[in-house]
Protein backbone atom coordinates (compact mmCIF):
# COMPACT_ATOMS: atom_id res chain seq x y z
CA UNK A 1 0.00 0.00 0.00
CA UNK A 2 2.91 2.16 0.74
CA UNK A 3 4.37 1.89 -2.33
CA UNK A 4 1.36 1.96 -4.11
CA UNK A 5 1.16 5.00 -2.56
CA UNK A 6 4.17 6.61 -3.60
CA UNK A 7 3.97 6.03 -7.04
CA UNK A 8 0.58 7.85 -7.22
CA UNK A 9 1.74 10.58 -5.60
CA UNK A 10 4.73 10.58 -8.20
CA UNK A 11 1.71 10.62 -10.72
CA UNK A 12 -0.31 13.41 -9.19
CA UNK A 13 2.92 15.37 -8.83
CA UNK A 14 3.68 15.02 -12.68
CA UNK A 15 -0.31 15.89 -12.91
CA UNK A 16 0.47 19.15 -11.28
CA UNK A 17 3.37 20.20 -12.69
CA UNK A 18 2.82 19.29 -16.04
CA UNK A 19 1.28 21.35 -19.01
CA UNK A 20 -2.10 19.92 -19.67
CA UNK A 21 -3.69 19.12 -22.77
CA UNK A 22 -6.63 17.45 -24.47
CA UNK A 23 -6.39 13.85 -24.35
CA UNK A 24 -6.33 12.39 -27.58
CA UNK A 25 -9.24 11.16 -29.13
CA UNK A 26 -11.29 12.98 -26.52
CA UNK A 27 -14.08 15.12 -27.81
CA UNK A 28 -14.39 18.76 -27.59
CA UNK A 29 -17.54 19.43 -26.36
CA UNK A 30 -18.96 19.28 -22.90
CA UNK A 31 -18.12 16.05 -20.61
CA UNK A 32 -20.73 14.91 -18.00
CA UNK A 33 -19.12 15.14 -14.99
CA UNK A 34 -19.64 13.13 -11.57
CA UNK A 35 -20.40 13.85 -8.16
CA UNK A 36 -18.30 15.73 -5.98
CA UNK A 37 -17.62 14.22 -2.98
CA UNK A 38 -17.17 15.35 0.85
CA UNK A 39 -14.05 14.85 3.15
CA UNK A 40 -12.86 15.93 6.46
CA UNK A 41 -10.10 16.64 8.40
CA UNK A 42 -10.08 13.12 9.71
CA UNK A 43 -10.82 11.29 6.61
CA UNK A 44 -8.22 8.48 5.85
CA UNK A 45 -6.64 7.15 2.50
CA UNK A 46 -6.53 10.58 0.91
CA UNK A 47 -3.87 12.28 -0.98
CA UNK A 48 -4.12 15.93 -1.20
CA UNK A 49 -1.39 17.30 -3.89
CA UNK A 50 -0.34 20.91 -4.16
CA UNK A 51 2.49 22.66 -5.66
CA UNK A 52 4.73 24.99 -3.47
CA UNK A 53 6.35 28.45 -4.18
CA UNK A 54 9.25 26.95 -6.21
CA UNK A 55 6.75 24.76 -8.29
CA UNK A 56 7.70 21.32 -6.17
CA UNK A 57 4.65 18.91 -5.66
CA UNK A 58 3.59 18.57 -1.97
CA UNK A 59 1.89 15.27 -1.36
CA UNK A 60 0.15 14.64 2.25
CA UNK A 61 -2.81 12.62 3.77
CA UNK A 62 -4.34 15.56 5.35
CA UNK A 63 -5.81 18.72 4.89
CA UNK A 64 -4.03 20.22 8.29
CA UNK A 65 -0.35 19.43 6.55
CA UNK A 66 -1.50 21.32 3.61
CA UNK A 67 0.36 24.69 4.16
CA UNK A 68 -2.38 27.80 4.60
CA UNK A 69 -1.11 29.86 1.37
CA UNK A 70 -1.62 26.61 -0.81
CA UNK A 71 -4.84 25.54 0.68
CA UNK A 72 -7.23 27.48 -2.24
CA UNK A 73 -6.69 24.78 -5.18
CA UNK A 74 -5.67 21.19 -3.68
CA UNK A 75 -5.64 18.02 -6.19
CA UNK A 76 -7.61 15.24 -3.98
CA UNK A 77 -7.49 11.53 -4.94
CA UNK A 78 -9.78 9.29 -2.79
CA UNK A 79 -7.56 6.08 -2.29
CA UNK A 80 -10.49 4.38 -0.81
CA UNK A 81 -11.91 4.15 -4.31
CA UNK A 82 -10.58 2.20 -7.45
CA UNK A 83 -9.15 3.96 -10.52
CA UNK A 84 -12.07 2.35 -12.02
CA UNK A 85 -14.44 4.28 -9.57
CA UNK A 86 -12.97 7.60 -10.03
CA UNK A 87 -12.46 6.92 -13.55
CA UNK A 88 -9.21 8.51 -13.01
CA UNK A 89 -8.30 8.02 -16.70
CA UNK A 90 -11.21 10.79 -17.35
CA UNK A 91 -11.42 12.98 -14.37
CA UNK A 92 -9.21 14.83 -11.67
CA UNK A 93 -10.41 16.62 -8.11
CA UNK A 94 -9.72 19.55 -6.52
CA UNK A 95 -11.11 21.14 -3.04
CA UNK A 96 -10.67 24.76 -1.77
CA UNK A 97 -9.45 24.00 1.23
CA UNK A 98 -9.73 27.83 2.40
CA UNK A 99 -13.33 27.23 2.79
CA UNK A 100 -15.15 24.33 4.61
CA UNK A 101 -18.76 23.29 4.00
CA UNK A 102 -21.08 24.51 7.15
CA UNK A 103 -20.16 21.14 8.65
CA UNK A 104 -17.01 21.58 8.31
CA UNK A 105 -16.02 19.90 5.90
CA UNK A 106 -14.82 20.37 2.41
CA UNK A 107 -15.73 19.73 -0.91
CA UNK A 108 -14.04 18.03 -3.57
CA UNK A 109 -15.11 18.91 -7.60
CA UNK A 110 -14.58 17.08 -10.53
CA UNK A 111 -12.66 18.68 -13.60
CA UNK A 112 -12.53 16.92 -16.97
CA UNK A 113 -9.16 15.72 -17.89
CA UNK A 114 -10.82 16.08 -21.60
CA UNK A 115 -10.99 19.64 -21.18
CA UNK A 116 -8.14 22.07 -21.61
CA UNK A 117 -7.58 24.20 -18.43
CA UNK A 118 -8.03 27.54 -21.17
CA UNK A 119 -11.89 27.82 -22.02
CA UNK A 120 -13.58 29.96 -23.61
CA UNK A 121 -15.76 32.52 -21.93
CA UNK A 122 -18.27 34.56 -24.02
CA UNK A 123 -20.36 37.28 -23.48
CA UNK A 124 -20.56 40.38 -21.67
CA UNK A 125 -19.03 39.04 -18.88
CA UNK A 126 -15.95 38.85 -21.32
CA UNK A 127 -12.99 40.63 -20.55
CA UNK A 128 -13.12 43.49 -23.55
CA UNK A 129 -10.50 43.25 -26.33
CA UNK A 130 -7.59 43.08 -25.41
CA UNK A 131 -8.01 42.67 -21.97
CA UNK A 132 -6.46 40.82 -18.95
CA UNK A 133 -7.82 40.40 -16.03
CA UNK A 134 -6.81 38.59 -12.65
CA UNK A 135 -8.89 36.89 -10.24
CA UNK A 136 -6.37 36.79 -7.02
CA UNK A 137 -6.45 37.14 -3.17
CA UNK A 138 -3.97 38.28 -1.17
CA UNK A 139 -3.07 34.92 0.64
CA UNK A 140 -2.56 33.18 -2.78
CA UNK A 141 1.64 32.27 -3.58
CA UNK A 142 -0.14 31.16 -7.39
CA UNK A 143 -1.41 34.76 -7.60
CA UNK A 144 1.63 36.36 -6.95
CA UNK A 145 3.42 34.39 -9.41
CA UNK A 146 0.72 35.32 -12.20
CA UNK A 147 1.09 38.59 -11.61
CA UNK A 148 4.64 38.63 -11.34
CA UNK A 149 4.80 36.64 -14.52
CA UNK A 150 2.38 39.32 -16.56
CA UNK A 151 4.51 42.38 -14.85
CA UNK A 152 7.88 40.35 -16.19
CA UNK A 153 5.73 39.97 -19.71
CA UNK A 154 5.10 43.92 -19.78
CA UNK A 155 1.25 42.56 -20.22
CA UNK A 156 -1.22 45.91 -19.03
CA UNK A 157 -3.65 43.77 -16.57
CA UNK A 158 -6.74 44.82 -13.90
CA UNK A 159 -6.76 42.58 -11.02
CA UNK A 160 -9.59 41.70 -8.79
CA UNK A 161 -9.50 40.13 -5.55
CA UNK A 162 -12.48 37.42 -4.58
CA UNK A 163 -11.74 37.66 -1.30
CA UNK A 164 -12.24 41.71 -0.94
CA UNK A 165 -14.71 42.22 -3.50
CA UNK A 166 -18.21 39.69 -3.62
CA UNK A 167 -18.93 41.43 -6.90
CA UNK A 168 -15.53 39.94 -8.65
CA UNK A 169 -16.38 36.67 -6.84
CA UNK A 170 -19.70 36.73 -8.81
CA UNK A 171 -18.31 37.52 -11.84
CA UNK A 172 -15.77 35.29 -11.74
CA UNK A 173 -18.37 32.06 -10.82
CA UNK A 174 -20.73 33.62 -13.68
CA UNK A 175 -17.51 33.54 -16.42
CA UNK A 176 -16.89 29.76 -14.85
CA UNK A 177 -20.50 29.12 -15.68
CA UNK A 178 -19.92 30.52 -18.85
CA UNK A 179 -17.55 28.62 -19.66
CA UNK A 180 -18.63 25.13 -18.29
CA UNK A 181 -15.25 25.10 -16.24
CA UNK A 182 -14.73 23.71 -12.80
CA UNK A 183 -13.73 26.47 -10.12
CA UNK A 184 -12.75 26.23 -6.65
CA UNK A 185 -9.15 28.63 -6.19
CA UNK A 186 -7.82 31.28 -7.79
CA UNK A 187 -5.83 32.47 -9.87
CA UNK A 188 -7.71 32.76 -12.62
CA UNK A 189 -6.90 34.87 -15.50
CA UNK A 190 -9.57 35.93 -18.39
CA UNK A 191 -7.22 36.64 -21.44
CA UNK A 192 -9.37 38.24 -23.68
CA UNK A 193 -12.53 36.39 -23.44
CA UNK A 194 -10.65 33.03 -22.76
CA UNK A 195 -10.30 31.65 -18.73
CA UNK A 196 -6.80 29.86 -17.74
CA UNK A 197 -7.15 28.64 -14.07
CA UNK A 198 -4.13 28.11 -11.97
CA UNK A 199 -0.47 29.22 -12.93
CA UNK A 200 -0.07 27.76 -15.99
CA UNK A 201 2.54 29.72 -18.32
CA UNK A 202 1.73 27.56 -21.47
CA UNK A 203 -1.91 28.26 -21.23
CA UNK A 204 -1.25 32.21 -20.19
CA UNK A 205 1.21 32.07 -23.51
CA UNK A 206 -0.95 30.43 -25.49
CA UNK A 207 -4.17 32.71 -24.67
CA UNK A 208 -1.54 35.69 -24.83
CA UNK A 209 -0.53 34.65 -28.32
CA UNK A 210 -4.22 35.55 -29.59
CA UNK A 211 -4.52 38.28 -27.65
CA UNK A 212 -5.44 41.99 -29.41
CA UNK A 213 -3.46 44.69 -29.23
CA UNK A 214 -4.83 47.30 -26.84
CA UNK A 215 -4.69 48.20 -22.97
CA UNK A 216 -5.92 46.47 -19.75
CA UNK A 217 -10.03 46.72 -19.32
CA UNK A 218 -11.44 49.51 -16.95
CA UNK A 219 -11.97 48.58 -13.85
CA UNK A 220 -15.28 47.99 -13.09
CA UNK A 221 -15.31 45.49 -9.77
CA UNK A 222 -12.86 48.01 -7.33
CA UNK A 223 -9.35 47.35 -7.30
CA UNK A 224 -6.19 48.36 -8.88
CA UNK A 225 -4.36 47.98 -12.17
CA UNK A 226 -1.61 45.73 -12.37
CA UNK A 227 0.88 47.70 -14.60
Amino acid sequence: MACDRMVLAVVVGLLLTACRGPVAGAADGAVALPDPFNFGVDTKQLLLSVLDEQGRPINVERPDDIPLSLRARVMVVDLARSPEQRQADRFVFFADLTRPDADGRYTARPMSRYRRPVANATGPLAAAAGGVVLYSAPWCGFCKQAKAYLKQRGIAFVERDVEASATAQRELDAKLRAAHAAGGGVPVLDIGGQLVLGFDRARIDEALAKLKPGGAVEDAGGSGSGR
